[in-house]
């Protein structure tokens, strides 16, 4: 398993790369980023769900490499896209205090994501109000 420091060792990381256009990060807030975005990594191919409507969300998936998309299934079972996630791109930042997901995540193409804990997302925000801007 391809853990995210070793994906990025010589290369900003897709979120700190997209939030930076946004707010000037302290070394400090830096380091909060580097360890929220710490752990092994998941690969799925086309096609699949990282998660389907119903289930009860794990964390937020960051997605890494490829497009992602969020949909409903609609009565007649056709899928009514809502959005399209690219690399750097946050899934339903809100959506984990879901008890269970109101819509599905499936990938467009191949898919490379790491999923945050709730309790690395919450620690964020607890560190600094700047950094729950930045995500927001």
């Amino acid at each position: 398993m391809v853990t995210v420091a070793a994906m990025f060792h010589d290369h900003a990381h897709p979120l700190i790369a997209r939030l930076g256009h946004y707010v000037r990060f302290s070394a400090d807030e830096r380091a909060m980023l580097d360890k929220a975005l710490a752990g092994p990594t998941t690969t799925l191919r086309q096609r699949r769900d990282l998660i389907r409507e119903g289930d009860r969300p794990r964390g937020v998936p960051l997605i890494l490499e490829g497009w992602a998309f969020r949909y409903k299934t609609l009565e007649d079972g056709r899928r009514q896209i809502i959005a399209f996630h690219l690399p750097g791109d946050l899934c339903d930042l809100h959506g984990y205090i879901l008890d269970e997901m109101d819509h599905s995540l499936g990938a467009l193409t191949a898919v490379r994501y790491l999923e945050i804990s709730r309790d690395r997302i919450e620690a964020l925000g607890a560190h600094s109000p700047r950094l729950t801007h930045a995500l927001w």
